[in-house]
């Protein structure tokens, strides 16, 4: 109860007020409360409750109960100033900021506990939409290669176009001026054959027949340069007419190839700024990520720290409890202490009164001396008796309503201490059971792994190989050795390899890899140099039957990995520091 907490609810005195406004309580149980004490009211006395009696129920600050039927219950004697009397609870004043810590603590953990889920929902919501945007990377990739790979040959015949161009327009001109030197020469002979033929007229109408003859050869030798030098015309026409549509056409498809140019870089750039733009989009993601990361750090820091603060405040509750049911045991001890004196009284006054009946009547003088012994031991005995009953002082009444108020508050903590640890415990069972399946995903991987090792390596070298753990029992608690066995030697761990049989075994374990994952893209910078004929062979020829999946690029200078290629291109040094590149659609 908490004196002059609420109004008075009625008037009179003695009325200290109604019992639900005294009582503390959570606000969830005001229902229950309002019932259980709606219709009671606190008084000081029990003259003043007994002014109220019949219209409501009604209490005492000593523990009497008045029901409206007028029965009377509880209570105890009224104090006498220097007697028996309990102190103040003061162990609900000490437990009080344990149990609002302790509600804190639990609001706290819960609020930290959904909050650890709504951002591992979020991070579940964002992979996807990673791993997409990875994807879409990937492709923009493969797209922007295939772009400047087809751009490259377009280039590459357009420079064709453009050379050949230039060669018909240098021939265009010189046909131009043989034409115009066959047309000077046209000109003469033309006026050469009308003298003739005039010749030839006036010859027919001589009489000399020998001039006329030998006109006539002159003239079939004039017909015969003519007819010659007109067909040789005819074809510089022709010739010019096709090298002007020839020009035509090549104008045409300078044009398409300029359009497909202007697309490709087009192309190009949207692919550009597409990858720009999703380099930008994953940094923010990424930079999202870690920010989700570190407050899920955060949160975990502050669970472990509100977990260790709410063992701290469980310990120092089971503290105050230990120390509450100690002195309920000091309690009920000088209750008991109490009840033997009260008897041990009692027994001595039957005594008093039995040996005052079996005394004489008259009593006899009893000396002066004997008198005086008698009352001193009587004085001591009540002055024993006396520090005893003040030793026990102060006895507060009310404890034991106050001791059954904290057995029911501790009997709710320990209740959602109940809570707490089962949930406790289904949050270690779900770690567990997330450990549990890490596990066992990465033995399913280690296994298929495994599998496409011993596979490959045996394909490369014509031996057997396996991949070993250092911790079967604890897979995720040790590491991974590859173990293998060249045909003709003995077994060998990686660190005791050669060159050639280590890339032979890193290669195997890369397109183990590659095939339980699969990647678009695999850059391989001189993995043959350590290698003899026959080996680049073979992993020529499972680089290529790998391309069907992914796309490869090997820097080499063997032949045989430079004949499987499907593209080569050749780097060389030009002069100066400059380089030259030659690239060959086909294997070289």
């Amino acid at each position: 109860l908490e004196r002059g907490r609420g109004g008075p609810a009625g008037s009179g005195g003695g009325l200290v007020g109604r019992a639900v406004e005294l009582i503390r309580f959570e606000p969830v149980y005001g229902d229950v409360f309002g019932h259980v004490f709606g219709d009671t009211l606190v008084f000081e006395d029990l003259a003043s409750a007994r002014r109220e009696l019949g219209r409501c129920r009604a209490v005492t600050l000593e523990g009497e109960l008045l029901e409206r039927s007028g029965a009377m219950t509880g209570g105890s004697l009224q104090p006498r100033a220097g007697q028996l009397g309990f102190g103040s609870g003061g162990e609900q004043d000490e437990a009080e900021p344990l149990r609002r810590r302790l509600l804190e603590l639990g609001e706290s953990l819960v609020a930290s506990r959904r909050r650890e889920a709504d951002l591992g929902r979020q991070l579940e919501q964002l992979r996807p939409a990673l791993n997409q945007r990875q994807q879409r990377q990937a492709a923009l990739a493969a797209e922007l290669g295939a772009a400047q790979r087809s751009l490259g040959p377009q280039l590459e015949r357009q420079q064709q176009l453009q050379h050949r161009l230039a060669q018909l327009q240098a021939a265009l001109l010189v046909d131009q001026e043989r034409l115009v030197v066959l047309a000077s020469l046209i000109n003469p002979l033309e006026q050469q054959l009308a003298a003739l033929e005039a010749e030839e007229a006036g010859a027919q109408s001589s009489a000399d027949r020998g001039r006329w003859q030998g006109l006539q050869q002159d003239l079939e030798t004039a017909d015969l340069r003519l007819s010659e030098a007109r067909l040789h015309r005819d074809a510089l026409l022709s010739a010019r007419r096709e090298r002007a549509l020839a020009t035509e056409r090549f104008a045409d498809q300078m044009a398409s190839v300029a359009i497909e140019e202007q697309r490709l870089q087009q192309s190009v750039a949207a692919l550009a700024e597409a990858h720009a733009q999703w380099r930008q989009q994953q940094q923010q993601e990424q930079e999202r990520r870690k920010g989700l990361e570190i407050q899920q750090q955060d949160l975990q820091e502050r669970f472990g720290e509100r977990r260790r603060a709410r063992d701290a405040a469980e310990a120092q509750l089971a503290a105050q409890r230990q120390a509450l049911q100690q002195h309920d045991w000091q309690l009920q001890r000088l209750g008991e202490e109490l009840l033997a004196i009260a008897e041990q009284e009692r027994s001595l006054i039957l005594r008093l009164e039995a040996m005052a009946r079996e005394l004489p009547d008259p009593l006899p003088e009893i000396p002066a001396s004997v008198r005086e012994l008698a009352l001193d031991g009587l004085d001591q005995e009540l002055r024993r008796l006396q520090q005893r009953m003040e030793a026990l002082e102060p006895v507060n009444m009310l404890a034991l309503e106050e001791l059954d108020q904290l057995e029911q508050r501790i009997a709710e903590l320990e209740g959602r201490l109940d809570v707490l640890s089962k949930e406790r415990e289904e949050l270690l069972l779900r770690i567990e059971t997330v450990a549990t399946l890490r596990q066992e995903a990465f033995l399913e991987a280690f296994q298929a792994v495994d599998g496409h090792f011993r596979e490959i390596f045996a394909g490369l070298s014509d031996g057997e190989g396996h991949l070993q753990l250092e911790n079967p029992d604890q897979p995720l608690e040790g590491g991974l050795t590859l173990v293998a066995h060249p045909k003709g030697k003995e077994v060998r761990r990686l660190a005791s390899m050669s060159g050639g049989e280590k890339s032979l075994t890193a290669l195997s374990f890369l397109f183990a890899l590659q095939r339980f994952r699969p990647s678009p893209f695999y850059a391989l910078d001189e993995v043959d140099s350590f290698l003899d004929g026959v080996n680049v062979e073979r992993l020529a020829a499972l680089i290529a039957s790998q391309a069907d999946q992914a796309q490869f690029l090997v820097v080499s200078h063997r032949r045989p990995m430079i004949a499987a290629a499907t593209r080569t291109i050749g780097v060389t040094q030009a002069r100066g520091s400059h380089t030259q590149v030659v690239g060959l659609p086909t294997a070289a």
